[in-house]
């Protein structure tokens, strides 16, 4: 009597990630378990490079940090490591410009 079931044994929501335009989605995904946990991993392309500081996603209600997320990545060709940030308002930026065309990441974290 006192058994009570903690997880429903759910499926996480997986979604294609949300690019603002000019940019392309080479494969990445973001997801949220019943537990609130999001992550996201993958690359994404942009031909003519990243800028710093400037969204290339934003992630939607439900599935953003209650405080921004800095986050190692990579550019490629280059292969320079990078950060990127995921604000509390969903919007993700990469920290430096770049003339590199791919960017590949991965975070995890608690949605607020």
């Amino acid at each position: 009597d006192d058994w009570f079931p903690l997880a429903t044994r759910k499926s996480p929501e997986v979604h294609n990630f949300p690019l603002v335009d000019g940019y392309t989605n080479l494969g990445c995904k973001y997801f949220r378990t019943q537990e609130n946990v999001v992550s996201f991993a993958g690359e994404i392309e942009r031909m003519s490079g990243f800028h710093q500081d400037e969204a290339y996603a934003v992630l939607p209600e439900g599935f953003r940090p209650d405080h921004a997320i800095v986050v190692p990545a990579l550019l490629y060709p280059s292969s320079t490591p990078a950060s990127i940030i995921i604000k509390s308002n969903g919007e993700i930026c990469e920290t430096i410009t770049s003339s590199d065309k791919s960017l590949y990441m991965q975070a995890t974290f608690i949605a607020s």
